[in-house]
């Protein structure tokens, strides 16, 4: 029998992915575990948070790995604008937090 599964659509930091409902956080976080590893790479001041310039490399090293719709941003080149919607706090400084939670909306 086949389980019949809901899915949300959820705005991954660059874009959409169909997350289902009913993930855990376990499978959140294995689903986001190539964006952490680059997430992590990027951030060449281990502030623990991504400024504009490295989130460009953020979403770049995305891209080449096909995570999201980091391809789409950078072919638009529509970094400030993906930046700004991810920023929560308006702070300047996107936290692993709020990537996080931005993949969840």
């Amino acid at each position: 029998m086949k389980k019949n599964i809901k899915y949300a659509i959820c705005a991954a930091t660059f874009g959409y992915a169909l997350l289902p409902i009913t993930s855990s956080a376990a499978e959140v976080e294995e689903k986001l575990k190539p964006a952490r590893k680059n997430f992590l790479a990027a951030d060449a001041d281990k502030s623990s948070g991504l400024d504009a310039k490295e989130f460009v490399t953020f979403i770049d090293a995305n891209a080449a790995i096909s995570f999201g719709k980091a391809k789409e941003i950078q072919q638009r080149k529509a970094y400030d604008r993906a930046f700004s919607k991810v920023d929560k706090n308006q702070d300047k400084s996107l936290t692993w937090d709020e990537f996080v939670e931005a993949s969840k909306q």
